[in-house]
């Protein structure tokens, strides 16, 4: 079933640091569990931190099955899922993609599109695979090994039942073994045979997410110290490793775990180690403790004062001056025996310098305690306010605040809806509002994009003047409402910049689907009409094209008349009408390859001085083939090893050198040869070793014609008289082989 992945790795993980909409008033947090069948189950832990993170799901009335069997369906989705590639699944057909699907399917043909796509499946045996059945363990190791692009040494592994793998599977084995992604059941066994059950496969996944294999679910799992906790509301703010303060809400009846066991929300106490897990810009639905024992527990306020620090303190004695909600800036006198304190243990009054938010302790009108706050600071337009909430649109999301009058500081008049403000809060309690009412707005077409350490964006009026804004961490970027990164901006879009002297607090796309782009060819794909550009910004697009689609080639009298003539590195020119190129315009091919050749491939070296020989014209010419070459075939990336020798290539190149090579054809009217590896009478398949070293798995057209021409009188009439290590030469139609011929015993 599954045959070697087809790219390099698995992008790194990314960060997560969005701070969660408080619950509303009233609303309480009882600890609990997501399913009705899980009490008292061995997986329970691993279900919850499995499905809080999105890699699995229940069924129907809030039941998982954990000791329910996995489908081979299920299982290929789950681990397409912790790819990050779900949302595409969602959106793939099967029709148009040259994938035949099995009978019967109800859902999940994109997940199988994909899956062959990636190399996990082989798209040969995607029409015959039995999807519905249970997968083996060794199967779903296989899925997980080439799906991470990682093999291990067969001869080492050391399990009792080793002869019960299937020689194809063991690398797979092998490599989920020596990496402790799978270990063996009781008495040294694997299990290899044994079906997989939904339990085994969350507590699999949430181990995959835990350590960071995946770049799904790994982002999604974020550990760190409790700094502090509101039972109340379920409130959390919590430092992570690198020193960042996260402020995230629970959800009504979060999973909490301590030790494997069910967790009280008094497990949650300052200074503790936490992980917990996020599932998109939803409140925590799973959270572990650590049983490390937490520092002192947070201070407890009587009389206190809540505000920003207008003046540096001096020494213990002297006095500080607070701002609040009611007072612009009050005085206070230090008690001698003052204590300080940060979110993490105790400081020095040198802490407390200005613009510093604290909770000071007041006694007999003397400071004697200070608590600096770790707060946290947002820039965007007011969407609603009440005289208890504020909630306002950001770059990364919608927030809301608490507000609380005499505690809220309000810089300029009171802010209204659409007001650009800036908010400097803590745990969920807005504790000062800057009105930017200032804000000016320009409309305009995009035609800079800068994304490097200092982003900028430079904008085009209607009377042809050009502004340019900086863009910051608080700059919301939206469009048809929703929120977008800086990557996701073209540049030739129409844009709305709503911006404060040169800074841009607020950008607009209002149209990116009927506009003309220019960028430079990265990759075309013929077979899905698309085409990949690069703007100057470094933003990658991929586009559809038209099938009425117009060419120019503006650079040279060189003809494009399809898609086929586009070449990478080539400057573009695309007019876009709805999303999709209908006018392509080249107006530079510098970036083109210094030649072109069409053949068959004759010979191809692996390792680390990688050539590929190829039959031109009756003549053979060899090649060097690098780290930077781009190897495609049916639009999808390869590796050079999926090449195979006796396949149709086309190859552009730099004088000796292979700079893009596409396997035009290894499926119908080739002849390839190699040694028998492998025979599998049941699925009508063989296994072929090229001399580098190479396998090819090949299915057998029933009526294949065999012929043994080193022993004429032998009569071969089947699959179940061929021998291992047998030396062959096979036709090849519509991938499957035709004839068969034995060249050497």
């Amino acid at each position: 079933m599954i045959k070697k992945y087809i790219t390099a790795g698995i992008s790194a993980a990314f960060a997560v640091s969005v701070i969660m909409t408080p619950l509303s008033a009233g609303a309480a947090v009882t600890p609990g569990k997501t399913y009705n069948d899980t009490t008292g189950h061995w997986a329970l832990q691993v279900v919850e931190k499995a499905s809080a993170i999105g890699l699995m799901s229940g069924y129907p009335g809030g039941y998982f099955k954990p000791e329910g069997q996995m489908s081979r369906l299920e299982a290929i989705s789950v681990i397409i899922r912790a790819m990050g590639l779900e949302d595409q699944a969602l959106q793939t057909k099967a029709q148009g993609s040259g994938i035949t699907m099995p009978p019967g399917m109800t859902w999940g043909e994109g997940y199988l599109v994909l899956a062959a796509q990636k190399g996990l499946l082989s798209k040969e045996y995607v029409p015959s695979l039995k999807y519905r059945d249970a997968i083996t363990r060794a199967e779903v190791a296989t899925l997980v090994a080439v799906a991470l692009n990682i093999k291990g040494d067969p001869a080492k592994l050391t399990y009792s039942d080793n002869n019960s793998i299937l020689e194809l599977y063991k690398p797979y084995v092998a490599a989920v073994t020596e990496k402790n992604i799978m270990t063996g059941l009781g008495g040294n066994q694997f299990g290899p045979n044994q079906v997989m059950k939904r339990g085994q496969m969350a507590a699999l996944m949430a181990k995959l997410a835990q350590d960071g294999w995946f770049k799904f679910g790994a982002d999604r799992l974020i550990g760190g110290t409790v700094v502090s906790f509101d039972a109340a509301t379920g409130l959390l703010v919590f430092k992570k490793a690198d020193g960042t303060v996260l402020q995230k809400t629970l959800s009504e009846k979060p999973a909490l775990f301590k030790n494997s066991s069910a967790a009280t929300l008094e497990d949650i106490k300052y200074g503790t180690p936490i992980v917990v897990a996020l599932k998109g810009s939803e409140a925590i639905q799973y959270l572990e403790v650590s049983s490390a024992a937490p520092p002192a527990t947070s201070p407890v306020f009587d009389t206190t004062v809540t505000g920003r620090v207008t003046s540096t303190p001096g020494a213990a004695g002297t006095s500080i001056t607070i701002a609040d909600g009611k007072n612009s800036g009050k005085n206070y006198t230090l008690a001698p025996n003052l204590v300080v304190k940060d979110s993490t243990d105790t400081s020095s009054l040198s802490a407390v310098t200005a613009g510093k938010y604290i909770t000071a302790q007041i006694n007999s009108s003397q400071v004697s305690y200070i608590q600096i706050l770790p707060t946290v600071s947002n820039q965007g337009t007011v969407q609603t306010i009440s005289s208890g909430s504020l909630k306002i649109s950001t770059g990364s999301g919608s927030y809301t605040y608490t507000l609380k009058s005499g505690e809220t500081i309000v810089s300029g008049a009171a802010p209204k809806t659409g007001d650009t403000v800036k908010v400097i809060s803590y745990q969920g309690k807005a504790l000062e509002i800057i009105i930017n009412s200032s804000a000016a707005r320009v409309e305009g077409v995009i035609t800079e994009l800068d994304t490097d350490s200092s982003p900028g964006i430079t904008l085009e009026d209607e009377d042809g003047g050009e502004k340019t804004f900086d863009i910051t961490d608080d700059t919301a970027m939206t469009r048809d409402g929703d929120d977008i990164d800086l990557e996701d901006i073209m540049i030739g879009a129409e844009a709305r910049i709503r911006y404060i002297a040169k800074e841009a607090i607020e950008i607009e796309i209002t149209e990116d689907e009927n506009i003309t782009v220019e960028g430079e060819v990265v990759k075309v794909d013929e077979s899905n009409e698309r085409i990949t550009i690069e703007q100057d910004s470094g933003n990658q697009f991929r586009l559809d094209v038209d099938r009425n689609c117009s060419y120019r080639n503006s650079a040279n009298s060189t003809s494009v008349s399809d898609l086929g003539d586009i070449r990478k590195g080539w400057t573009v020119e695309i007019t876009l009408d709805d999303s999709e190129a209908t006018r392509i315009k080249v107006v530079d091919d510098d970036g083109n390859s210094d030649d072109e050749v069409e053949g068959t491939v004759t010979n191809l070296k692996l390792g680390s001085s990688t050539k590929i020989t190829v039959k031109v014209n009756g003549s053979t010419k060899t090649y060097k083939i690098t780290d930077d070459t781009d190897i495609t075939k049916d639009g999808d990336d390869i590796d050079e090893d999926e090449i195979m020798i006796g396949a149709e290539v086309r190859i552009e190149l730099d004088d000796d050198e292979a700079t893009e090579i596409e396997v035009t054809n290894d499926t119908d009217d080739i002849t390839v040869e190699g040694t028998i590896y492998s025979i599998d009478e049941n699925n009508d398949r063989i296994t072929i070793k090229q001399s580098n070293g190479a396998k090819f798995r090949l299915d057998v057209d029933r009526k294949c014609s065999f012929k043994d021409t080193v022993d004429t009188k032998n009569k071969l009439d089947e699959l179940d008289d061929l021998e291992t290590g047998w030396e062959v030469k096979l036709t090849l139609e519509d991938g499957e082989i035709t004839t068969l011929k034995v060249t050497d015993k």
